[in-house]
């Protein structure tokens, strides 16, 4: 089963117990996430159910040693061995030894004193020769297990866009937490040398009251920021489950373009997407039922020949033959359930065709959405970095007496403004990256 699990996640699985990345985040969200711990122990159970359905092949010995004594003249005792050895379909291969005596054996029972040795043949005279019930079974488990293998692979790709969105959504609220704080330490400084500067009668109390009120208003942004990030760290840590706890994680960093350390993802072709995959699995394993199903019709007779001969000699005794035959009057329980089939494969062609329909309004998405959040991202850091420059310049007037706290203090605000929607850009574009990623089932190397 491991086998099936998409490569890029035994290449995440190598974490440490320091990790602190983004891909080190993802590796353990899906190796711990509630999902895909019940899609894998899904796997698990339907493996168990395929080797229960093969079982049905399995060689089997019986042995019967049955007997009666009630004094002389009187009891008996039957012994018999047989083996069975199944072959394909509903055909099945016997070997079996006889040996009894006794005057009270059952006269059906009598053999030979030395005993018979059979060689014998079960067959179906149909379809079930190829497609039995027990066939059958093993086929639906092996499809089961297929279908599962295909719901861990989406399951596996959804939690990593989860976690992604998660992650990310903790690190624009821890930006900009951080962001708040460093500019209520520096407006802290600034209203220490204002309030200085009105004792001397350097400065007006109006300046002094309006940096005052721009305190208050970042502390208030800050706490708010604050707020956020305590809530997204919670939901980030509580993804994990138990795994979650005592872990530090370093907050992506925006400043540098991160954006620009991505590959751009592919136009996956739509047959390898997991999701269609998963369609795929199902309708094969309704195609099967359909198909067993249809062969059930014949209701043909079961036959089954032994050839005897003696123990001890090997000489020929003679034949034995059964033959049953079930043949229900108006067949209604297998009219229904070729109906039922009929309809559950019907519905698996709806939903792929669906997902087909799904997979090329996403490409088309896709390739308009993606060029427009590249230019975006490189628009608001120009943006940024220019709101940037203008407060650091208004800082540099501020000192030399060309500018005031108001000014000085509107600068900031638009830079910070500017931040933080280039923040939030930036996360938009490795939401949407995740996004992709996980419908088409293709691996992202996270900055």
């Amino acid at each position: 089963m491991r086998k099936c699990i998409p490569v890029w996640l035994i290449l995440l699985s190598g974490f440490s117990i320091a990790a602190q990345g983004l891909n080190d985040y993802v590796a353990l969200a899906v190796e711990k996430a509630w999902a895909y711990q019940q899609a894998n122990l899904r796997v698990y159970q339907a493996e168990a159910k395929l080797l229960s359905a093969r079982a049905a092949f399995d060689p089997q010995l019986s042995v019967l040693d049955r007997g009666k004594d009630a004094g002389a003249g009187t009891g008996y005792r039957y012994q018999e061995a047989d083996v069975r050895l199944p072959l394909v379909g509903g055909v099945a291969l016997n070997a079996t030894g006889q040996w009894g005596g006794g005057p009270w054996l059952n006269p059906e029972s009598k053999v030979p004193i030395s005993g018979l040795a059979g060689l014998g043949l079960t067959l179906p005279l149909g379809p079930q020769l190829w497609f039995s019930d027990f066939q059958q079974k093993g086929n639906v488990a092996k499809g089961a297990v297929d279908v599962a293998t295909a719901e861990l692979r989406v399951v596996a790709q959804e939690v990593a866009k989860e976690a992604v969105q998660r992650f990310v959504a903790w690190s624009i609220a821890y930006r900009e937490r951080e962001a708040y704080a460093s500019s209520l330490v520096r407006l802290e400084d600034q209203l220490v040398q204002l309030r200085a500067s009105f004792f001397l009668g350097a400065s007006a109390r109006k300046d002094t009251l309006e940096l005052f009120a721009y305190r208050v208003m970042r502390q208030n942004h800050y706490l708010e920021a604050l707020q956020s990030e305590q809530v997204a760290w919670q939901e980030m840590q509580s993804f994990l489950g138990p795994e979650g706890a005592n872990r530090t994680w370093h907050a992506l960093n925006f400043d540098s373009p991160i954006y620009g350390q991505i590959a751009r993802l592919e136009d996956s072709p739509m047959d390898q997407v997991p999701k269609r995959l998963l369609w795929d699995a199902k309708q094969q394993q309704a195609q099967t039922q359909l198909r067993f199903e249809r062969m059930q019709r014949w209701n043909a007779p079961y036959v089954h020949v032994n050839g005897w001969q003696y123990a001890d000699s090997f000489n020929p005794y003679g034949t034995s033959w059964k033959v049953t035959w079930d043949i229900p009057g108006f067949n209604r329980k297998n009219r229904s359930e070729r109906q039922l089939a009929s309809l559950y494969l019907q519905e698996m062609s709806l939903g792929q065709a669906f997902l087909d329909q799904e997979a090329q309004n996403r490409q088309v998405q896709w390739s308009q959405q993606w060029p427009t959040s590249v230019v975006n991202v490189q628009t608001m850091y120009t943006q940024a970095a220019t709101y940037q420059e203008l407060w650091e310049l208004e800082e540099e007037s501020f000192s030399l007496g060309y500018s005031s706290v108001f000014m000085k203090n509107q600068r900031e605000v638009a830079y910070l403004d500017a931040l933080i929607k280039r923040n939030k850009a930036v996360a938009a574009h490795l939401k949407l990256l995740a996004d992709w990623a996980a419908f088409t089932g293709q691996q992202v190397e996270w900055p």
